[in-house]
């Protein structure tokens, strides 16, 4: 699966929606969960990621 980066139009969309926060909860859960696993990290990230490029791109 190929990885790509928040741009930073994205990233602020971010910053400026209540899904900071939620962004914020996940991003420590998965880290306590896959500490050692870099990987399973980022796959885990990838539905909500992508449910926010979806709505930037549609905006």
């Amino acid at each position: 699966m190929a990885k790509r980066s928040l741009s930073c139009e994205e990233y602020n969309f971010i910053l400026v929606t209540e899904q900071v926060l939620v962004y914020g909860e996940l991003k420590r859960q998965l880290a306590q969960r896959f500490r050692y696993d870099v990987d399973s990290y980022c796959d885990a990230k990838t539905q909500f990621v992508e449910g926010i490029l979806k709505t930037c791109t549609s905006r």
